[in-house]
């Protein structure tokens, strides 16, 4: 699994869990906007409206819940680029509009045959500063006021894990071990094994609350993603830090460790027949090479030629 899907297991893994989504969202939105939510309507619409070559950097999913009586779209987005890309106000209002053609084609309006609402939330975790507006009018050259009013405009909603301190990050205990862990993915300060303690202590408190094999299963997803995503904690310093504070799952972290090396492995065989690939050479010369077998080169390659 390649480092840009880490991100994009986890955030999903995480944000399909109904009452982490419901807690984040009463958190970080607009108390204005949750008091008009029915919560019990809260559902996962479709899980992802972004083109293959944006996945990488991007992870979405569209929830549909009822506010005032009538069913409105939640689309979350979370930006895991290297850097805050200018044009995410473009890029929503493209995702927002195949939302609503989709539901045009598929014959979902409202009861007044009108489209839904969309309110649109990104998240952002990175260790660079979100230098942009989050407006759409924030990228268009000055309006002037006759013209204003002949202009799209939207402001979408938004929460900046990188200027978020660590302790303002609240919620249930899911919704702190998913945000802390997306923020230390980036960090690197004297702190650091610190807030490693601390969101092991976290899923410590889970496990005391929720079954044995849930509070497994979001052990394995936390350690798949730091040992896969996270910039500035090294193998060693969290094998040590998992021995300390949850000793009692020391086999499933040298079970998940020794999945990620053959993953490592396999990984590294399929670059290199990417670009022996990009060189020119044959299926039949790059089979030969890397040991793979013709059907996966042709699978793993097919998206390369696109």
């Amino acid at each position: 699994m390649p480092e840009n899907n880490a991100h994009d297991l986890f955030f999903r893994q995480m944000m399909t869990k109904k009452e982490t989504a419901k807690d984040i969202i009463k958190n970080y939105f607009p108390k204005e906007i949750t008091q008009t939510m029915d919560f019990d309507t809260l559902k996962i619409s479709k899980d992802t409206f972004i083109d293959k070559k944006n996945r990488k950097n991007e992870s979405d999913i569209l929830y549909e819940i009822v506010i005032n009586k009538e069913k409105t779209y939640i689309y979350l987005l979370f930006e895991h680029k290297s850097y805050d890309y200018k044009y995410t106000a473009l890029q929503l209002l493209r995702y927002m509009y195949n939302i609503w053609d989709l539901d045009i084609k598929q014959k979902r309006l409202t009861k007044n045959k009108k489209l839904r609402l969309i309110i649109p939330f990104v998240v952002y975790a990175n260790d660079k500063e979100w230098t942009r507006e989050n407006t759409l009018s924030y990228l268009l050259d000055t309006i002037p006021d006759p013209i204003k009013k002949h202009v799209p405009d939207y402001e979408y909603l938004m929460l900046n894990l990188q200027v978020k301190d660590f302790d303002e990050i609240k919620g249930e205990l899911l919704t702190q071990i998913m945000l802390k862990t997306m923020k230390i993915v980036f960090m690197n300060d004297i702190d650091l094994e610190e807030r490693l303690r601390e969101i092991l202590n976290l899923i410590k408190l889970y496990k005391s609350v929720e079954n044995t094999q849930e509070s497994l299963e979001v052990f394995r997803l936390f350690i798949r993603y730091l040992s896969r995503a996270a910039k500035y904690i090294n193998k060693d310093q969290l094998e040590k830090t998992v021995q300390k504070e949850l000793p009692e799952w020391r086999t499933d972290y040298m079970t998940i460790a020794d999945v990620l090396r053959k993953e490592g492995r396999e990984e590294g065989r399929e670059e290199t027949a990417i670009n022996l690939h990009k060189m020119g050479l044959t299926i039949d010369q790059i089979a030969q090479g890397t040991g793979l077998d013709k059907e996966t080169l042709k699978e793993i390659l097919k998206d390369v030629e696109r």
